[in-house]
């Protein structure tokens, strides 16, 4: 799986996006980021995709703990 610059910088934005969609209605990560990242990349679903999950489920409550 070879990715060009281009590719990597829209999956970072849609994984954004999708973060971004996931933070403020509690669900979607998965619903926003999906279709685009099999545009880019049919290899990035959808292990990337769970695993960017996890990280950026675990980075919220991380910050909700020490508030």
């Amino acid at each position: 799986m070879e990715l060009s610059l281009l590719q990597v910088v829209a999956a970072m934005g849609v994984v954004g996006l999708g973060a971004l969609v996931q933070g403020t209605i509690g669900f979607g990560m998965a619903v926003v980021a999906a279709p685009f990242l099999y545009h880019i990349d049919p290899a990035l679903i959808p292990g990337p995709l769970i695993f960017s999950v996890q990280y950026f489920r675990h980075n919220r409550y991380s910050v909700c703990r020490l508030k």
